[in-house]
């Protein structure tokens, strides 16, 4: 069982502030039930809500972009833009004034127009997203083939590309393929020098994969993933 210490306080400051401290940092929330911004090392997130009915929507407006190899694809779903975000927060607010300030027995039917246009504003933006997501993989692909084709030349790109190891293969071109390694050793002779790259498995002990190379070619390689 693993176990581990937490900390968490909220200080409040004002009437519609608050100040989070934790392990992971500080944060800063701003309004109150039905709105609010909160401010922290992952970027802006407002929140809007219709009290007393479970209906709410968050969007990040901010932060750092994620990094990572374009083959291998981001996980979760696509984010929404920070414009199609505010627009949304928007749109919700809009429903919450209405109905706060609809004449007397009609601002259920007033709360359920409002959130079926605005479900339909939600599909539309997720939709949105996820062709814009696409797209952007795609060029990030494009791109990064088109950059191994140009350092490497084809065959070497289309190696890469399957993960096939060969032999002459260069240290870059390793990496292309494997990413850094976790451990190099590296033994100069008068006749060549021979560099072993390690790539661990699991359990961060056991070698996976070792290629040796012989002057900076690839010469051997033993397998164990």
């Amino acid at each position: 069982m693993t176990t581990g210490f937490r900390f968490r306080k909220s200080i409040k400051v004002g009437r519609f502030a608050r100040i989070n401290l934790s392990k992971g940092g500080a944060s800063v929330s701003l309004g109150g039930p039905g709105a609010r911004v909160n401010i922290g090392k992952n970027g802006v997130r407002s929140t809007v809500g219709l009290p007393g009915t479970g209906l709410s929507y968050s969007a990040r407006l901010g932060g750092p972009a994620a990094r990572g190899n374009p083959l291998v694809g981001s996980v979760g779903a696509p984010e929404t833009t920070q414009k199609e975000g505010c627009l949304i927060l928007v749109g919700l607010g809009v429903v919450v004034l209405c109905v706060a300030t609809a004449p007397e027995g009609s601002g259920f039917w007033v709360g359920v127009v409002g959130v079926v246009g605005l479900g339909a504003l939600i599909h539309w933006s997720q939709k949105r997203a996820e062709a814009n997501k696409a797209a952007e993989d795609q060029a990030a692909v494009s791109a990064y083939v088109s950059r191994l084709r140009s350092e490497f030349g084809d065959e070497a790109t289309n190696n890469i590309l399957e993960g096939q190891l060969w032999m002459g293969a260069s240290g870059p071109m390793v990496v292309e393929m494997f990413g850094e390694p976790e451990g190099i050793d590296e033994k100069v002779t008068k006749a060549a020098t021979v560099h072993s790259y390690k790539y661990f498995g699991p359990d961060g002990r056991r070698i996976a994969l070792r290629v040796v190379f012989t002057d900076g070619a690839v010469t051997s390689w033993e397998d164990k993933r």
